[in-house]
């Protein structure tokens, strides 16, 4: 990515945060950027070419530090608790720290539901490539890490929408991961203090 893309987009997801998408105008990404309107238009056709790619970028940048830093956790628990973080806590606060989260989070939908679809995927096959050491227990249980990577995925990415804030955010991660765990087993982990 060129240097005057990558900033665009750091400018961008600051501006979308400030103002929500709808709020946004090119003069705003602009002047954020420290650009001009017509050198804007040579990057980028319109704002919702520059959210899709900020979102894009998001995504990407998310699997990217989730597969350079996987390795860094032992556990189980504590590389679901990383991958979730990641994908998770980290959007969310995000989102939510933006005075109009709800209707960023609304044009995220609209925009981007295939890049956030993709999201899950990757998330799914992260999580399922956690818990293929545990595949002899899951098997035991009739499970495969693919089974349970999706009803994973799919809880956490419910519980964005259920939580009221980053606390409860957190508590509901750290059940799913201890069912989780509870299922697989993991000897190796020794518990995480509640958030």
């Amino acid at each position: 990515m060129s240097k005057d893309r990558r900033e665009i987009l750091e400018a961008a997801l600051k501006v979308f945060i400030r103002y929500g998408f709808r709020r946004t105008t090119m003069s705003d990404l602009a002047k954020e950027a420290g650009m001009s309107r017509p050198a804007l238009y040579q990057q980028f056709s319109n704002k919702e070419d520059i959210f899709r790619a900020v979102a894009i970028d998001y995504v990407t940048r998310a699997g990217e530090e989730v597969d350079a830093r996987i390795d860094a956790y032992e556990s189980v628990a504590d590389k679901l608790f990383f991958i979730l973080d990641i994908w998770l806590v980290n959007p969310f606060e995000l989102i939510h720290s933006a005075p109009d989260a709800r209707e960023l989070m609304d044009s995220t939908h609209d925009f981007v539901g295939d890049v956030i679809e993709g999201s899950h995927r990757v998330i799914e096959s992260s999580v399922a490539d956690v818990l293929a050491s545990r595949s002899d227990t899951l098997a035991a249980h009739g499970l495969t890490p693919e089974s349970i990577a999706r009803v994973v995925t799919a809880s956490a990415m419910g519980f964005k929408d259920y939580a009221h804030n980053i606390d409860e955010l957190r508590v509901l991660i750290d059940g799913l991961v201890r069912m989780t765990v509870a299922v697989v087993g993991d000897p190796s982990f020794a518990g995480r203090s509640k958030a």
